[in-house]
């Protein structure tokens, strides 16, 4: 993808929480015969389809965004914001940008409750969002260029997106510090050594997450270790020769279970007139082989499925059926 920092590899949609951890993630194995509309759309759709009425919000990028795709989550109660493209379908035209200053907004709502909003800062930028009100404002910061911060009013929507954006940035940089991948020949080492890289960090979030509820709950002292700390316990545990078992005493030995002849009940075995002989493959004669002197044959009764020997100095096939 031409606009990220890297520009070939394996595309993978990823939902993240607001601590970076992983729930979802899909690998993009690219497009199919017919090509694929509202790619973004059904993205998002897939990944919030068991997550509908739990009053979760939403962020994604223009990317994804678009009219259809937050009307439908309107309708399935699930809360979005997100930038868009301002040539998407339905949007509905705003001020042109030499018509505001920095710091102008312009926005229009739908007969749903959609919000589309245009701000102007150092460059436009277009949002659309089913759960904000264009009224509400609030304080944020913004740094001067001595490197100081003011405080300044701000749209609730362009905080709360600020705010809430870059979890999945935020989880990929955890992934590349100490990440597992290298260079292979094998296309599916990249994804199962990335996969790897995701189980640790995940590990790695749900531990600071830990240490930060005991503190909080149990006033204890524990520290957070460093990623690359929490690494390295993983590498050295795994490193770790496996313990030798103590020797089982003999008698304490498992009971070997003796091998017996085959059988058959004696009413099939012995109703003469549905056995016929036929070849098969070399086999021990299941009535005369021994271990200490192997009778191998080339028949078998399509009945029984036993290998029998047959010859004119000897019979087993015969034998077998007769004999009680």
């Amino acid at each position: 993808m031409p606009k990220k920092p890297v520009k070939r590899g394996y595309k993978v949609w990823m939902l993240c929480t607001s601590s970076g951890y992983c729930l979802k993630f899909d690998v993009y194995t690219g497009k199919a015969e017919k090509v694929e509309k509202n790619l973004g759309a059904r993205v998002v759709l897939d990944f919030t389809q068991n997550l509908q009425s739990k009053n979760y919000k939403f962020y994604f990028d223009n990317y994804f965004n678009s009219y259809v795709l937050q009307h439908e989550l309107k309708l399935r109660k699930i809360m979005a914001c997100g930038t868009v493209n301002n040539t998407r379908k339905f949007l509905p035209e705003l001020k042109e940008d030499n018509a505001m200053k920095r710091g102008d907004f312009d926005w229009r709502m739908s007969n749903e409750n959609i919000l589309y909003l245009k701000w102007k800062d150092n460059k436009t930028v277009y949002f659309l969002s089913n759960m904000h009100n264009p009224n509400d404002v609030d304080i944020a910061q913004r740094r001067k260029k001595d490197g100081s911060f003011i405080d300044i009013l701000c749209l609730k929507l362009l905080k709360d997106y600020n705010s809430n954006m870059n979890f999945v940035d935020k989880f990929d940089q955890l992934k590349g510090n100490y990440g597992l991948d290298r260079r292979s020949t094998k296309w599916w080492h990249r994804i199962f050594f990335s996969f790897l890289d995701y189980c640790v960090v995940n590990a790695y979030i749900v531990h600071k997450d830990l240490v930060a509820y005991k503190k909080l709950a149990e006033n204890t002292t524990s520290k957070i270790m460093t990623h690359k700390d929490f690494r390295r316990e993983i590498y050295l545990e795994h490193m770790k020769e496996p313990e030798t078992r103590k020797r089982i005493s003999e008698d304490r030995l498992p009971i070997t279970i003796k091998q017996h002849k085959p059988y058959v009940p004696h009413l099939v075995r012995l109703e003469g007139k549905k056995h016929q002989a036929r070849s098969t493959t070399s086999r021990r004669c299941a009535l005369c082989s021994t271990k200490a002197k192997p009778v191998r044959t080339a028949w078998e009764c399509d009945t029984c499925m036993f290998p029998l020997y047959i010859k004119s100095t000897k019979n087993c096939f015969a034998k077998f059926h007769k004999n009680k």
